[in-house]
């Protein structure tokens, strides 16, 4: 939040006169009351990191309003692919592809996320560049489709030729971790842009890259 601050206070002191679009998170939503989630849900972090996005998103509208600067918000979901060395689907590949033990995983199982692919959400950045304007409009950038994590991890292990069967849950749950996020689009979408990448294929990447392959 800070930096995003000290950012915008740059380009406001140095005349700035072109455009700006802010990668935020779902986080912002926190555990909202109803899906699908659309850019009208209630904002209500239940995590530092959300509330903090959601700090820099409101700067951004104010500096947007003040100083005619013209951005864009992009509020992304689930965010995998290649090279990305943190979060479940990482997770689910190390603990597959590097061991023989039980793959241990937090929740039940019936958590749900929105999944979107790295490029997919680059190229989303990419085409809200030329529909920011005065005033900072958010978009989410989510696939607007539902995976349980039980789900997900089968289908990963599946696609690495392991047995599903040694996928456990530990019934725990992480502080400022929701339970259900999928998205709605419908905004995104209506500028014309279009995904082009299906998790199953996303997912074969990731595996390929994971494997060196």
């Amino acid at each position: 939040m800070v930096v995003t601050f000290n950012l915008l206070e740059a380009l406001r002191s140095s005349g700035f006169s072109g455009r700006l679009v802010y990668a935020s998170t779902a986080a912002v939503y926190g555990e909202p009351r109803q899906v699908p989630i659309d850019e009208e849900t209630a904002t209500r972090p239940i995590s530092p990191y959300g509330a903090s996005k959601l700090a820099a998103e409101e700067y951004i509208h104010v500096f947007s309003q003040c100083y005619g600067f013209q951005s864009a918000i992009a509020r992304i979901f689930s965010l995998y692919g290649p090279r990305q060395k943190k979060q479940v689907i990482f997770d689910i590949l190390c603990k597959t592809l590097l061991s023989d033990k039980p793959i241990e995983l937090f929740g039940d199982g019936g958590e749900m996320r929105d999944f979107v692919h790295v490029k997919d959400a680059a190229r989303a950045l990419l085409w809200l560049a030329d529909r920011a304007e005065i005033g900072a409009p958010i978009f989410n950038v989510c696939s607007a489709k539902g995976m349980t994590i039980r789900d997900l991890a089968i289908l990963i292990v599946t696609l690495a030729d392991r047995n599903p069967d040694r996928i456990v849950f530990t019934g725990d749950r992480r502080s400022g971790d929701p339970i259900h996020w999928i998205g709605c689009n419908k905004k995104l979408l209506g500028t014309g842009f279009s995904f082009e990448r299906s998790l199953s294929d996303g997912l074969l990447e990731t595996l390929t890259w994971f494997r060196g392959e």
